[in-house]
């Protein structure tokens, strides 16, 4: 409710008689008083009192009227009514039900009834946003916005009001609902140390996931392949966990969670299992056929993590087992070699070699069976030839008819690095590309039907180049440098 007191002044003669007109059939819905007062000189003052102003009065005229006389025209005076008006209503147009994180929307807000400006202010869970600004002059204001998934469930709210009663004010609201894609987090369970997770122990991987509208599914991976569930191997798998039991060096590997909604399909970060685990055998047991008063380098080669600190080898037969001296073997990261020399008949029998780390020793030794050719468990017999300085033959015979040949050159002193490695069905091959008058072993092994593995090992060095013979010549023969069967 508004009052408001005019007041006319009009100046006449003293003498004069006075009467007013207010006009009163243009403000019949008003109560009001009409006072007349004589003043000391020349002035009379008429007071209009309008005690109530409604929102529909804004900008209306009101004239006052006087004369002295029935003879002369009449005098007047006209005042305009401003009623300072709030808005009656405001609202955020358009109010979308689903909206989708990332993408940029434009809200309107509009205003109505309000004198004589309107100044409008967004908040976002009541604090005014960045870079949005009043907007003058106008009844509808604009916001521009890019939202998130952070966003959802806040309220968007815009304020209007007028400027020159800035405590009066209206607003509308509307809560966000946000769409995005699945917000996963993968952490390894409580009381377990991601450093120190050990060969046939339990863990389990828990997946937590944000998400809007609900997940649809949820996978588990390892290196970027699907795990199934395997109760018998004790691996259980629900929608938020990941269970290994008894795990094993094998199930080492990069794992991760994927989540999928209406919005689509994410994946949450990568959690890497490093099992750590004591010493085993890189390869399955050798049989290895040695001649009386030959030698052999014997490789035995370690799985280990963390690496192995220590080796030892062992040599036994039916009637004695004894520990082999440190300074007949070599040891390089994961792998030993043994210079191994069958002087005589109590040479052979079977080599023993063992690791540990510090997780511990290992559970089964690397078995090698120094076996004599003619002792009845001839399986493969293998021989050299020199063809020139650059080149030589390998030939194998065996005593069964199905099997796989691998055939490796290395030079003699390293057998870790591999000059020649080639698998064949056949048992003859022709190795190209060596250096004139060095000395390489070739190792030949031999996988039979029943899965069991022989090893042939031969030394030779190959022929000095003759100089007499034009470089380009050897050139030639030498260009090859891969390993195949002839």
């Amino acid at each position: 409710m508004v009052q408001a007191i005019i007041n006319l002044v009009v100046k006449q003669s003293l003498f004069a008689a006075e009467k007013f007109s207010d006009q009163k059939e243009s403000f019949q819905r008003f109560e009001y008083s009409l006072l007349l007062q004589v003043s000391s000189g020349s002035s009379i003052t008429s007071r209009l009192e309008l005690p109530v102003l409604r929102r529909e009065d804004t900008r209306s005229l009101v004239s006052c009227f006087t004369n002295n006389n029935n003879i002369s025209q009449q005098l007047s005076a006209n005042t305009t009514i401003n009623v300072l008006v709030p808005p009656v209503s405001v609202r955020i147009e358009e109010k979308r039900k689903k909206l989708v994180d990332g993408k940029i929307y434009l809200f309107n807000c509009a205003a109505e009834d309000f004198y004589p400006s309107i100044e409008y202010t967004w908040f976002l869970n009541q604090e005014i946003l960045p870079h949005s600004k009043p907007t003058k002059g106008s009844n509808l204001s604009t916001l521009e916005i890019e939202l998130t998934r952070h966003q959802h469930g806040s309220i968007l709210s815009c304020r209007a009001f007028n400027p020159e009663i800035p405590d009066v004010s209206l607003q509308d609201s509307l809560v966000l609902d946000i769409y995005y894609k699945p917000v996963l987090k993968l952490e390894l369970g409580a009381g377990l140390n991601l450093h120190n997770i050990r060969q046939s122990s339990d863990i389990y991987l828990e997946c937590t996931a944000d998400s809007r509208p609900a997940l649809q599914h949820v996978r588990w991976k390892k290196d970027g392949f699907d795990i199934t569930e395997e109760k018998k191997k004790g691996r259980l798998v629900s929608r938020t966990s990941l269970v290994i039991q008894n795990i094993s060096s094998s199930e080492s590997g990069r794992y991760c969670c994927t989540g999928e909604n209406s919005e689509g399909e994410t994946s949450s970060n990568i959690i890497t299992v490093d099992v750590k685990f004591s010493p085993e055998c890189s390869e399955q047991p050798e049989n290895i056929l040695l001649q009386k008063k030959a030698s052999i380098q014997v490789t035995c080669g370690m799985s280990s993590n963390p690496g192995v600190e220590k080796f030892s080898w062992k040599f036994k037969n039916e009637k004695f087992e004894v520990d082999i001296p440190e300074s007949l073997y070599t040891v390089h990261e994961n792998t030993s070699v043994l210079k191994y020399f069958a002087h005589s008949d109590r040479d052979y029998g079977t080599l023993l070699c063992y690791a540990s780390n510090i997780i511990g020793p290992q559970t089964k030794p690397c078995i090698f069976r120094i076996i004599q050719p003619g002792s009845g468990s001839l399986v493969i017999v293998c021989s050299t030839k020199l063809v020139s300085p650059v080149s030589v033959l390998v030939n194998c015979q065996n005593t069964k008819e199905d099997g796989l040949y691998n055939l490796q050159v290395s030079r003699l002193g390293n057998p870790v690095l591999l000059e020649r490695n080639i698998t064949s069905l056949k048992g003859n091959f022709k190795v190209f590309g060596l250096l004139p008058g060095s000395s390489y072993q070739a190792r030949v092994d031999y996988l039979d039907g029943n899965n069991e593995r022989w090893t042939s090992l031969l030394n030779f060095t190959t022929i000095e180049l003759d100089k007499s013979i034009p470089i380009q010549d050897s050139l030639q023969e030498s260009l090859p440098s891969v390993l195949y069967n002839v």
